[in-house]
Formats: C-alpha cells, structure tokens, sequence
C-alpha cells in the first residue's frame, strides 16, 4: 500500500508542477511603434510554449549547385534532383512539403 500512496504523491507533484509551468507569464518585448518607427519596451502575456516549425508557418529552403569540386554540366537537372531527395526523405517521415 506504500509504494502506491507514493507513486500517487509523485504523480500529484508532477501534474502540479506541470500545470504551474504552463501558466501564462508577463515578458518584456522590444516592438517597433507602427505610429513612430521608434522601438519600445511594452509587457506582454504569453503561454510559455516553444512552437515548432509546422505551427510557426513552416521553413523555407534554398538550393544552389556547389561547383566547388567541378563544374556540373546541368545546374537545373541537379538542383531538381537534390529537390527529389528531400521530399523524400521529408515525405517518409510523415510531413508534406508544399509546391
């Protein structure tokens, strides 16, 4: 009966400490004034989440032919073929890449 009222108390703990990690903050932010152009310091509430690149409106990603070891005798068949790869490997994993 001890190790169950134990586990309970840690578990109690944890969803506790997790709840009071999530409570919104007050963050000082530097913003530019749409009125003055001017910076200032304003407070604002957040929920302290770290979002990721899905919910933070995706990445953009560049390709260039590195030549550096040689010319490549077709810039464009090489940059479609390295696009390829990586829808594929992004495709395999689950994430689909907008065109």
């Amino acid at each position: 009966m001890g190790k169950i009222r134990q586990r309970l108390y840690v578990i109690g703990i944890l969803i506790v400490v997790s709840i009071i990690s999530l409570l919104p903050r007050n963050v000082n932010m530097r913003v530019r004034d749409p009125v003055t152009g001017a910076m200032k310091d304003t407070t604002v509430r957040r929920v302290p989440i770290n979002l990721g690149l899905d919910l933070q409106g995706g990445i953009h990603l560049a390709l260039e032919v590195d030549q550096s070891k040689g010319p490549v005798p077709d810039c464009a068949d090489a940059i479609q073929r390295a696009e390829r790869v990586v829808r594929t490997r992004m495709d395999e994993f689950g994430t689909r890449s907008r065109s």
